[in-house]
């Protein structure tokens, strides 16, 4: 038990919830209405239209003229040249490495999230070949390769079938645009991506529930005044505010603008988390999750650890290990105590929180980390395309 209590220690002094920085923007780049989506996915990169603009173009408003008619010649059947050039101008220089960027799939069920990366350029592909395989597109049995030479590489994070999306979100990424900023729907996002983040001064905890049955208006109430009261024990009411997407499955967000809060009661989210991963902190897997988090809350000595009996060629190892476990028992304990905050009183609602999450199948997402950098492929050449079915 000693060592299953130092383990549990070390990760919950260890854990770190996901910190977005506010330089990270968020983007929607469509496969041309799915048609290259399986391709993008496969070789690991977005591309965008129109390769008459490329990274040599000037984007300045003296030569705004000459792109405007570089784009009626060459393509002219788009009457918002403005629009286009705004769009290539996003993709080449306004897109960053470490952007989080949506890709949807065809028909809009699934959607692929992935950390923007370097851009380039296929060079042999020409404006030719780009109108050439557009008229081809209509027809469902023809095979094609994407012909657009602008590119972005691309590490996937995950994909999402659409329930995965907030309505808001679903709602943004119907738009037809080759490229959209959706830096407005950050939060709705990131939900998709962690169970907790911090993002603008923001800290959000997310629920997501894949019943597939009718869920019981008991069953939501439960989950959401359970859950509610025990936030309440460490922070202000006033201060939450609460995102529920009503249908199932889908997710439910409980934010707070306080900026120090996970700073000062990372043992309680700790709490929450374990329960939304089925009683699990890292490698360490609870029997019994009620107990065990409250052992979170109360690591008391450990009386046997004084009266084992140790070899003599093991004391000075066994000594020094004992005197570190305290040390890190007294700490843990005189972070609980300095926040004035009963146990009970965050206990008394977790039970029923517990069943709530159970009874309407909260699933755990899979934390995944923004990089701090990214590392392009070794050549330099684009990645190879597969034909798309």
């Amino acid at each position: 038990m000693e060592d299953l209590n130092l383990k549990l220690l070390d990760n919950i002094l260890n854990y770190q919830v996901p910190t977005i920085s506010k330089d990270v923007h968020f983007w929607m780049i469509r496969a041309q209405q799915g048609f290259f989506y399986n391709e993008f996915i496969t070789n690991g990169y977005v591309a965008l239209a129109w390769n008459a603009i490329t990274c040599s173009s000037s984007f300045s408003s003296e030569n705004k003229e000459t792109l405007t008619q570089l784009i009626k010649e060459n393509y002219p059947s788009i009457k918002n040249t403005g629009a286009v050039i705004n769009k290539c101008e996003k993709f080449i220089f306004q897109m960053k490495v470490g952007d989080i960027v949506i890709i949807p799939g065809s028909h809009g069920n699934s959607f692929t999230l992935a950390y923007a990366g370097e851009y380039f350029e296929e060079q042999t592909l020409t404006i030719e070949d780009e109108n050439r395989t557009i008229l081809t597109l209509d027809d469902s049995k023809t095979s094609v390769k994407c012909p657009y030479k602008k590119r972005r590489y691309i590490e996937i994070i995950k994909t999402v079938p659409r329930s995965y999306l907030t309505p808001a979100l679903q709602r943004a990424v119907s738009s037809y645009h080759g490229i959209s900023n959706l830096d407005d729907y950050a939060i709705d996002i990131l939900s998709v991506l962690y169970n907790c983040f911090i993002y603008n001064d923001t800290f959000a905890l997310v629920f997501f529930v894949k019943k597939q049955n009718p869920i019981k208006p008991k069953e939501l109430i439960n989950l959401m005044y359970s859950c509610t009261n025990v936030l309440s024990t460490f922070i202000n009411e006033d201060g939450l505010s609460t995102k529920l997407n009503l249908n199932s499955p889908g997710p439910i967000s409980f934010l707070t603008n306080t900026f120090n809060f996970f700073k000062d009661n990372w043992y309680h989210i700790l709490a929450i988390l374990i329960l939304l991963t089925g009683g699990q902190l890292g490698s360490i897997k609870f029997n019994g999750i009620i107990p065990a988090l409250k052992s979170l809350f109360d690591f008391k000595q450990d009386k046997e650890l004084k009266k084992l009996e140790i070899e003599e060629k093991k004391v000075n190892i066994k000594l020094k290990e004992f005197e570190l476990a305290e040390k890190k028992k007294k700490a843990f304990q005189d972070e609980i105590a300095s926040l004035n905050i009963s146990p009970d009183a965050f206990f008394s609602n977790l039970e029923t929180f517990y069943n709530s999450i159970n009874s309407m199948e909260i699933e755990t997402i899979a934390n995944c980390a923004v990089p701090d950098s990214y590392t392009i492929p070794q050549n330099n050449e684009s990645p190879d395309t597969n034909e798309v079915q």
